[in-house]
């Protein structure tokens, strides 16, 4: 996608800034960009998924998908592979808690897929993928040049507002812990690249939580009937999408894990 969560107001998405800029910056390297939310939201997803098809002339050796929800459907994936000749890989960021409802019925239409979560490796394999990689996420390091540490302020946190978060931070300010917040949902609203990059240099400690949205409440039952697209239109999910959603729903909320060495390594 192009914006965060396919909304323009929110600024580039994480996939633009960190893969499709790292990318477009790295030796021997030519990539194209296929912003499917820009497209979906202008022509409309059956339009948006035959201009995929149109690329398959492009002469690619990869398409490297990072799928949303159900934008781009199942046979254009295969169709775009067998057209191009090319190799398709989709990057599965959120398996920790969306491979029961998500992934593994996506994951078997990709020659390779690639997760970070290490728990779902297995589970992967078991729903037919033989080709997975484990990873971790990361950074445009072309896009942060070096420079000093400012240290003005005591702790911040950039990030939205959910699960536990407003009362985590509720707690430390009770105890005298000066914390600065920044996103979706805090009064110091959005900040740029630029200015995230300025603000957690000025930090003494910046906080990263690893918790997901996923938690018990109205919104989060929704999501098991209905389903929101990067253009913020609603569909109802299939009996099957709902039934794994369900039990997904009730289930122990597993958080996002923190590598170990061995995990980067």
């Amino acid at each position: 996608m192009r914006y965060d969560y396919g909304d323009p107001a929110r600024g580039s998405c994480y996939e633009y800034t960190h893969f499709f800029e790292t990318l477009q910056r790295m030796k021997g390297i030519t990539v194209r960009l296929f912003p499917f939310d820009e497209i979906l939201r202008r022509e409309g997803r059956e339009k948006m998924n035959a201009r995929l098809l149109e690329t398959a002339d492009w002469g690619a050796d990869l398409y490297f998908f990072v799928l949303f929800t159900d934008e781009i459907q199942e046979q254009t994936i295969e169709e775009v592979a067998k057209r191009s000749g090319a190799m398709t890989v989709n990057w599965f960021g959120d398996d920790h808690w969306r491979f029961q409802t998500f992934s593994k019925y996506w994951g078997p239409l990709f020659q390779w897929v690639v997760t970070t979560d290490p728990a779902s490796v297995p589970l992967y394999r078991a729903a037919g993928c033989r080709q997975v990689i484990q990873s971790q996420w990361a950074f445009n390091h072309f896009g942060v040049a070096p420079g000093p540490a400012q240290e003005d302020l005591d702790v911040t946190f950039i990030g939205q507002v959910h699960s536990n978060r407003a009362s985590l931070i509720s707690k430390l300010q009770r105890r005298g812990v000066q914390v600065q917040c920044w996103g979706k949902g805090w009064n110091n609203g959005y900040l740029t690249r630029e200015e995230m990059v300025r603000t957690i240099r000025r930090s003494r400690i910046n906080l990263n939580f690893s918790s997901s949205s996923m938690k018990f409440n109205a919104k989060s039952a929704a999501k098991v009937f209905l389903n929101r697209r990067a253009d913020s239109s609603i569909h109802v999910r299939s009996i099957k999408e709902m039934i794994s959603g369900g039990r997904a729903f009730f289930s122990r909320r597993r958080p996002q894990g923190i590598p170990s060495f061995r995990d980067c390594g």
